[in-house]
């Protein structure tokens, strides 16, 4: 709830005990991203939590551009 609507980048999928996937974020705007990303922090969310941002041409996302 917090953090809808923000851009965050995949930095990996996990799966759990049970099997589920999980997407480990880091926020696009995020003054610490970068001590995030060092320290192996993120924010997990489920796959269809997550909303994939298309670049302005329509085409397919690269690796690495942010999804919402």
């Amino acid at each position: 709830m917090f953090l809808d609507g923000r851009e965050a980048i995949v930095e990996g999928v996990f799966r759990d005990v049970d099997d589920a996937r999980h997407l480990a974020v880091i926020l696009v705007d995020d003054p610490g991203a970068d001590l995030h990303r060092w320290y192996g922090r993120h924010y997990y969310f489920a796959p269809d939590e997550v909303q994939v941002v298309l670049p302005p041409d329509g085409g397919a996302a690269p690796a690495g551009r942010p999804a919402r």
